[in-house]
């Protein structure tokens, strides 16, 4: 299905939502990237996403969990600046919900790895289930092949694809990419 703007991504995603939370939405959780989903900018400069801000407050109103899933590599000062910049934005990291990247992580396929390694963390966890990934890169969601990424569209815009993961069950909301 074909749309071309946040608003046309909001009824799949309320659908997603709501239908897979009815009964239990505190059995599920959110996973997030951080830049370009739901800020941009860093230390001075910061500022919210609508459409990554939106989806998270949404789950949050749910009840469900969220996590946040980054690339910015795993040291002290860039943990402490990561929280820095999501307090900007109103949001509350910490050291169990804030999943940075391992420093032997150096190349895409190590990243989306890695962030897969994260969510089956979280799951094993928690006892909960990922409801959906959202970002910006398709590391975002997993390491996945360019074949693999087109058999998952479900709804397409200018600015998003949702799609159902086959391979972990969950779904996946890729924002556009600004690199």
């Amino acid at each position: 299905m074909a749309g071309t703007s946040f608003n046309d991504m909001l009824p799949y995603i309320d659908t997603i939502l709501k239908k897979r939370t009815m009964d239990s939405p505190k059995n599920y959780f959110m996973v997030f990237d951080i830049d370009d989903t739901v800020l941009r900018g860093s230390r001075d400069s910061v500022r919210p996403l609508a459409t990554g801000m939106y989806v998270l407050n949404e789950a949050q109103r749910l009840g469900m969990d969220v996590y946040f899933v980054t690339a910015r590599p795993e040291y002290p000062e860039n943990r402490l600046a990561t929280y820095e910049d999501l307090r900007a934005v109103g949001l509350e990291p910490n050291h169990t919900n804030v999943y940075m990247r391992p420093q032997t992580s150096d190349t895409w396929e190590k990243v989306g790895m890695s962030k897969s390694d994260a969510v089956d963390d979280i799951e094993r966890v928690t006892g909960k289930r990922c409801l959906m990934t959202v970002g910006d890169q398709w590391t975002d969601h997993m390491y996945m092949t360019n074949t693999f990424r087109d058999e998952l569209d479900v709804a397409t815009g200018n600015d998003f694809v949702i799609f159902k993961n086959p391979a972990r069950g969950n779904w996946g909301l890729k924002l556009e990419s600004y690199h």
